[in-house]
Formats: C-alpha cells, sequence, structure tokens
C-alpha cells in the first residue's frame, strides 16, 4: 500500500509542459470540477527508452477539485484502490498540494490548463519500472480531461 500512496502522490506531484493555448490561472476556482486521467507516463531518468503507461495499462485515475481548493480522488490498478484527500493551493503559477493524511508533505509544482486539460509532469519522481521493489528515477507526465 505504500508503493501505492507513492504513486497517487506522485500523481499529485506535477509540473508543467508548455503550450501557447494556456489559460492563466490565479484561482483554484478555475480548476473546480471532477478531472480524469487521459494518461499517465513514467519515464525512466536513466534510460528515457523504458516507459510505463499507467493508464494504457488498466489504472485509472480521478481528481475532484472543489472551489475551496479541497481534493479528493481515487487511484485504481487492478484490484488496489486508494482514496485521498487535501488542500491545493495556487501560488502564482504552482500549485501548492497538501494531502490530508500527511500534511508535512507538501508539494509545490507548476501546472498548465488548456480549456478542459490539465497536463502536468514530475522531473522529481520514481517509479519501480522492473517491479523487483526498487523505484528508479523518473519523470511522469499525466494529462487530465476535465469531465
Amino acid at each position: 500500500m505504500k508503493a501505492l500512496r507513492t504513486l497517487t502522490a506522485a500523481m499529485l506531484t506535477v509540473a508543467v509542459i508548455g503550450c501557447s493555448d494556456a489559460t492563466t490561472v490565479e484561482d483554484v476556482a478555475d480548476l473546480v470540477g471532477t478531472w480524469n486521467a487521459a494518461s499517465f507516463l513514467f519515464v525512466s531518468d536513466a534510460d528515457p527508452n523504458v516507459t510505463f503507461e499507467l493508464i494504457a495499462e488498466g489504472g485509472s485515475f480521478t481528481l475532484v477539485i472543489a472551489a475551496d481548493g479541497s481534493y479528493t480522488g481515487n487511484f485504481a490498478m487492478g484490484t488496489e484502490v486508494e482514496t485521498f484527500s487535501g488542500t491545493i493551493t495556487i501560488s502564482g503559477s504552482n500549485l501548492v498540494i497538501t494531502d490530508d493524511l500527511d500534511p508535512e508533505d507538501t508539494s509545490t509544482v507548476a501546472f498548465e490548463l488548456n480549456g478542459n486539460t490539465l497536463t502536468m509532469t514530475d522531473s522529481d519522481e520514481s517509479f519501480d519500472f522492473d517491479d523487483d521493489g526498487v523505484e528508479e528515477d523518473a519523470d511522469s507526465v499525466m494529462v487530465l480531461e476535465r469531465q
């Protein structure tokens, strides 16, 4: 379950992928809604040819953001399902994300919104690509679609 929590934290630990059609977001209210992951790609830092696409492998991720900045969500992979919650605030071009279960674990990340698509990457991630119980350094890219 710790690996699943790490993966969930990874999903919320995000940074921007640039795009000229990005909407400037100054209030978390602009992010209100239910967001489903259309893709979630992990790329090995050691070998960029080593990847894992979570959604293509049958995983799912849903994030619900409220106007007050609170969020709830769930992650499912196979028979494992994890529900999580916390708060999101905006500081300039960054999201500040706090997990209710571990308020000391706050992530500050960049983000980008294009219409109803929220694209997020994290260059300080890890993932167990070879399923040996050891996570390797990785980047992650997630694309969420507002429902």
